[in-house]
C-alpha cells in the first residue's frame, strides 16, 4: 500500500499516489497495529478503502470480500441493487453482465441477450440454459 502511494516508480503509482491517494500512518507497522487493533486478522477478506478516492487512513480502511472490493472500484458505474443482481440473478455470470451493465443495457436486455446465447449455442449455452430456466420457468 505504501509503496503504490509513495513510489513513482511502483507499477501501481498511476492509480495511487499519482492521483492524489496518500498513506497517511506513520509507517506499514503502525498501520499494521491500527487494522489488528481496530478491524483485526481476517485473511479471507481483503484490505479496502471505504471511499475509493480517500487515503489509506485510520476510519478509511475495512475489510470486504472479493466481489464487494471489486465492487468499489472507479470504473464501476453499477448501484448496490445492479450488482447484487448480477450476482445473484443474472444467468450470464457477474463479470459479463456487469459489462453490459456498463454499456447501458437493462435487466431485460440482459435476459434477452442470455436467450439469444442459448438459441445460438454460444460458449457456455448450457450453464446459461440452466440458468434461465431456474429463473423464468417454463410451463409444459
Amino acid at each position: 500500500m505504501r509503496q503504490r502511494c509513495t513510489n513513482p516508480k511502483d507499477s501501481g503509482w498511476e492509480n495511487y499516489g499519482g492521483r492524489g491517494i496518500e498513506f497517511k500512518f506513520a509507517s506499514v507497522t503502525e498501520g499494521a497495529l491500527w487494522v489488528m487493533h481496530n478491524l483485526g486478522l481476517h485473511r479471507d477478506k481483503d484490505l479496502d478503502r471505504v471511499d475509493n478516492n480517500g487515503h489509506y487512513e485510520a476510519g478509511n480502511l475495512r475489510y470486504a470480500t472479493r466481489s464487494q472490493n471489486m465492487y468499489n472500484c472507479r470504473l464501476t458505474k453499477l448501484t448496490e441493487e445492479d450488482f447484487e443482481w448480477a450476482q445473484t440473478v443474472s444467468p450470464l455470470g457477474v463479470s459479463k453482465t456487469r459489462q453490459y451493465m456498463a454499456r447501458g443495457y437493462t435487466r431485460d436486455c440482459i435476459l434477452g441477450v442470455a436467450a439469444m446465447a442459448v438459441i445460438e449455442k454460444r460458449k457456455n449455452w448450457k450453464n446459461i440454459k440452466a440458468r434461465l430456466e431456474k429463473l423464468l420457468p417454463t410451463t409444459s
